[in-house]
């Protein structure tokens, strides 16, 4: 009897991770296929580009916000609850953006998104996160993040397609039937589930204890610092090699780090689940030569192969980095609440996307495109060691 017990919860885990897994994917497809043509249709809809940079941050600027709160909120009140409204709210706006008549309802649609994700990528991870089998938290959560990957790869292609072969409207529409699939996977799916934290804790004192954890204080620096100059990369890269590369060629470029990325994420979770003793270490070197693949772009800029080399290089490195902190940071969160730590998490790396091209495009402006890459990369090392310091202790 204990035995079908056994083999009986472990079916339904699987198949919880399969939907949350197809769920997520499906979510951020959704999310990625808007991406292309947004700052098209907003500028058709007379929006300046100082305006469609703001629309941008406002997305994040939300998760900034909000995703705390919502993570540590989802560890009570339940984290299939919130999931199910993040994708209700989906295929709400993705009317609403195809009704959108003037540029200010744009920001308020797309700040109000910022919101409905927090709901849905982070409480899906938090979720993940306590079914997980104790001792291979790195393998089961890496697998998890290839969804992010999936979704981030192909949307973007999809949405431009569509927008070519229908029109503007029709990558919106798409986004919408994206969140309507992953919202019958959750309802049908997913159970409710309790918190795996050692103790129930109100939001504030959640975030309170988080930060004073030497170990999660150490992720935390990790995202952010990583998000600075990982953004800074997407956004100034296309601008320095616009002149001799083509927009095909651009494209691949900065799809190489992401295709390196995925490709490593799971086994480098599985690297670190195998050996745990390492696992700080191979955040130190994994973020260092992620950085210092950004400071070599300084001096190689005009060589193309380079460039491709050392876009994948980002990519592989900081697949070798991330594996161990998404480890750690689901053993954190089966003490400090798992929704709260990936809330947490979710917040500073919107932070980074905030703030990496604005403080960047200020060296832009004083010392030239080419330091972007110099300043990022040096920002990444700084925080490499930061890192390192505070997951090791």
């Amino acid at each position: 009897m204990p035995y079908a017990y056994e083999r009986a919860r472990d079916t339904l885990k699987k198949t919880v991770f399969l939907s949350l897994f197809v769920a997520t994917t499906a979510a951020m497809l959704g999310i990625g296929i808007i991406m292309p043509v947004l700052p098209l249709y907003a500028k058709s809809l007379g929006a300046t580009a100082f305006v469609i940079g703001l629309l941008s941050s406002a997305f994040a600027l939300s998760r900034l916000l909000f995703a705390p709160y919502i993570g540590s909120l989802s560890d009570s009140y339940g984290k299939k609850k919130l999931l199910v409204i993040g994708l209700s709210l989906y295929i709400v706006f993705s009317i609403a953006y195809a009704l959108a008549s003037n540029v200010a309802w744009l920001f308020i649609i797309r700040f109000v998104e910022g919101f409905a994700s927090a709901m849905v990528t982070p409480v899906a991870q938090a979720y993940i996160g306590d079914i997980v089998p104790r001792g291979k938290e790195g393998e089961y959560m890496n697998l998890f993040i290839i969804s992010l990957f999936i979704g981030n790869a192909v949307g973007p292609f999809l949405g431009g397609y569509l927008s070519d072969v229908f029109s503007f409207s029709m990558p919106f529409y798409a986004m919408g039937g994206m969140a309507l699939i992953a919202l019958l996977m959750v309802i049908f799916f997913v159970p409710e589930i309790k918190s795996q934290a050692s103790e129930k804790r109100k939001s504030a004192r959640a975030i309170r204890k988080i930060i004073k954890d030497s170990k999660m204080l150490g992720v935390l620096f990790y995202i952010l610092f990583r998000s600075f100059y990982r953004f800074g990369f997407n956004t100034f890269l296309p601008l320095l090699v616009v002149g001799f590369m083509s927009k095909t060629n651009i494209g691949l470029l900065l799809s190489a780090y992401m295709v390196s990325g995925s490709l490593l994420q799971y086994p480098m979770g599985k690297l670190g689940d195998s050996h745990p003793q390492f696992k700080a270490i191979f955040v130190l070197v994994g973020s260092l030569l992620s950085a210092v693949s950004m400071v070599l772009i300084f001096i190689f800029y005009k060589n193309v192969l380079m460039l491709y080399i050392l876009s994948l290089s980002m990519g592989g490195f900081s697949a070798l980095a991330r594996g161990s902190v998404i480890a750690i940071r689901t053993e954190r969160g089966r003490k400090l609440g798992m929704g709260a730590v990936t809330g947490s998490f979710a917040s500073f790396q919107a932070l980074g996307q905030i703030t990496g091209p604005v403080v960047l495009g200020i060296f832009v402006y004083i010392f030239g495109l080419p330091s972007v890459f110099l300043v990022g990369g040096s920002f990444g090392i700084i925080g490499a060691v930061l890192t390192y310091a505070f997951i090791r202790g």
